[in-house]
């Protein structure tokens, strides 16, 4: 019979094994998911990456796009995340105008950016093979709304949607993929601009021959702009998936 200290030891692995299974599963329930290939000329599925730090959510978002893009393949995730992080953020975390920077900097164009929730806006970026990364309140979004207390400033990626019309939300916080309906991600947003006055999705594209980053930056941060000015970080849910403090 195992020890309590080899079971402590093996259940972070444990636990990641079923985020991967569940991952796996939700990945094949993504009914754009030939629509990001196709049309967004993304080169494989968005990874779900786990951040690595408590305030580099948003350095993660963008680490988990670049790497569908097909970028950076010889770069680990942490270096990647490490490098997006220094450059671009602060200790803080990351605002709108560093996200939309970091992205610029990835060959990836921001074209369009939104306080609240545009869903006709993001049903025809996802059917037609772009993302979203949303700036939400971190507890809302990984309780579908139902937490009674507010969490913190926190980027996630929208990947696609299944046959229900609900999203999917690829969360760096806790390494893992889950769909959530519209008005779960209208309540998400809303309550972290309410709660940090900042908040709001960029949606995002795949820019085979991108324009100079300069460039790119350019709309990218005016895209951005409206969203506001403060740094989202979210929390990395260390183990058992509990929130850090």
């Amino acid at each position: 019979m195992r020890s309590p200290r080899k079971l402590e030891q093996l259940a972070p692995v444990e636990t990641k094994s079923l985020k991967d299974l569940v991952n796996s599963v939700n990945e094949k329930r993504n009914v754009v998911a030939d629509e990001q290939v196709q049309k967004g000329k993304w080169s494989s599925a968005t990874p779900v990456l786990q951040q690595t730090e408590d305030a580099n959510c948003g350095a993660a978002a963008v680490a988990m796009l670049t790497k569908a893009k097909g970028g950076k393949e010889a770069v680990s995730d942490e270096q990647l995340m490490g490098e997006l992080g220094s450059r671009f953020a602060t200790k803080e975390g990351t605002t709108p105008k560093q996200l939309a920077n970091m992205l610029a900097n990835e060959g990836i164009a921001v074209k369009k950016g939104a306080t609240s929730l545009d869903k006709d806006a993001l049903d025809g970026a996802l059917q037609n093979g772009g993302k979203a990364v949303a700036m939400v309140d971190s507890k809302k979004i990984a309780t579908r709304g139902e937490a009674q207390e507010t969490g913190k400033a926190h980027w996630v990626v929208i990947d696609g949607m299944d046959d229900k019309g609900r999203y999917m939300v690829k969360d760096p916080g806790t390494a893992s993929s889950y769909f959530v309906k519209p008005e779960e991600l209208t309540k998400a947003i809303d309550s972290g601009r309410n709660q940090h006055q900042s908040g709001g999705m960029l949606i995002v594209e795949n820019t085979e021959t991108p324009a100079p980053a300069p460039v790119l930056a350019q709309e990218a941060e005016k895209n951005a702009e409206a969203l506001g000015n403060t740094p989202g970080g979210g929390s990395n849910w260390r183990r058992f998936g509990r929130e850090s403090s």
